[in-house]
């Protein structure tokens, strides 16, 4: 027919432009498939901004191919025509749900057969799965580089983000005394806490930490409970525990474990009151490593080395004792069995340490005291071998009269272990 809706047109123009017209020819419904003046090429619409192309229907059976396997094909999407802000390749929109850009896979360990170049033909920012190193593999200046992952790097980037927050940086809670900091976890009432914002790695992922209040669930019996993170990066209150040692700890992973950031020790007289609050953070730049436990460990505490087997750690119980090796931060709350680490422990670095006091004066060193795996503070270094875990940055708070500055069960250390 030669209605416009359904006119099929086969012609030259008068622009001598080979074209095939399928529908009208109103610029709204127009599909113009033609060889270009320049150069062959297939144009779909005409790039006005109310036209879209919809090649299949969303189908999970359908695939659309661009290119071919060919060594020397290249596909170019958007290459400059549109300059305005909005102009780009966008895949999937906005939302909850999920859509995947997935890379090509390469079996050889080196890249053989793809050259990287900043001079052409250019392809910075090219980037691929290494099936070989099981990597994704970037074209950085020159040279093909592996993308940092948090697998890659481990438990060193295991923490919070020490320059994260609101107040970045923030290690000794110097803005707003006993509060600020990235992830601080701080007195706010009898019972409830308040949790500052950070970015942290925690079980394997980046994950953003919103500030937060918490109310504690503890009775005078059951006493003890975690502040740790979710799998979803939201800080929580862990089930609370009769004893130190007892409260529930998030399943210890070697490879992705748990962030905690603090722990909670209620009143042994009234109910959902807060008696103490012992930081349990670490940081990213705060150097790691494994560890055996001889005895359930708690985070927080001092370890050092056991006496009849060097190749695990139990809790110091003697001031001024030696060989410390560091501070407890993951845990799987138990004495080691059989396998691998069941700990890590923080051993260079700044790192929170629990205590029973604590003088105010500068210089002041972190030592083993009576109470197993809390430390006391320190004027004069021992001199015997790795006795003292570093320098302490913060004052101890008994929290008798409760308050953000009064609460602070743990103290701040630069650990460096001389």
């Amino acid at each position: 027919t030669t209605a416009a809706a359904d006119t099929v047109n086969i012609a030259t123009n008068a622009s001598s432009v080979n074209q095939v017209n399928l529908g009208s020819i109103a610029a709204a419904s127009t599909l113009t498939i033609e060889a270009g003046i320049t150069a062959s090429g297939i144009q779909i619409g005409n790039g006005a901004t109310a036209h879209g192309i919809q090649i299949g229907t969303g189908a999970a059976v359908q695939t659309i191919v661009i290119g071919s396997n060919n060594a020397t094909s290249k596909t170019t999407l958007n290459a400059g025509y549109n300059t305005t802000s909005t102009s780009g390749v966008i895949i999937g929109t906005s939302d909850a749900n999920q859509t995947n850009l997935v890379l090509d896979n390469s079996s050889t360990f080196l890249e053989t057969a793809s050259t990287c170049s900043t001079a052409g033909p250019v392809n910075s920012g090219a980037l691929y799965y290494n099936t070989a190193s099981n990597a994704i593999r970037g074209c950085v200046n020159g040279g093909w580089e592996d993308v940092v992952t948090t697998a890659g790097m481990g438990i060193m980037l295991f923490g919070v983000v020490p320059d994260s927050g609101t107040t970045p940086g923030d290690l000794g809670s110097t803005t707003t005394a006993g509060v600020s900091g990235p992830c601080k976890v701080s007195w706010a009432t009898a019972s409830t806490v308040n949790v500052q914002s950070c970015i942290a790695f925690s079980g394997g992922r980046k994950v953003i930490v919103p500030a937060t209040v918490l109310t504690i669930s503890t009775t005078t019996t059951s006493r003890w409970q975690y502040i740790c993170l979710t799998n979803s990066g939201q800080p929580a209150i862990q089930t609370s525990g009769t004893t130190e040692v007892s409260a529930p700890l998030p399943v210890f992973s070697v490879n992705n474990p748990i962030l905690c950031l603090a722990q909670i020790l209620n009143s042994a007289s009234t109910s959902t009151t807060i008696a103490q609050i012992y930081d349990a953070r670490t940081y990213t730049t705060t150097q790691k490593m494994f560890a055996n436990t001889s005895v359930a460990f708690p985070l927080s505490q001092l370890s050092i080395v056991t006496a009849a087997d060097a190749t695990k750690v139990t809790q110091p119980s003697t001031v001024g004792a030696g060989n410390l090796r560091g501070v407890v931060i993951a845990s799987n709350g138990a004495a080691w069995v059989s396998g691998g680490p069941n700990a890590i422990i923080a051993v260079s670095g700044d790192g929170y340490v629990k205590a029973t006091a604590g003088v105010t004066t500068a210089v002041n060193f972190i030592q083993a005291g009576t109470t197993a795996g809390y430390a006391t503070p320190t004027s004069a270094a021992t001199a015997a071998y790795y006795s003292n875990l570093g320098l302490v940055e913060t004052a101890f708070g008994s929290c008798a009269t409760p308050s953000a500055t009064t609460c602070q069960g743990s103290l701040l250390t630069n650990l460096h272990t001389i």
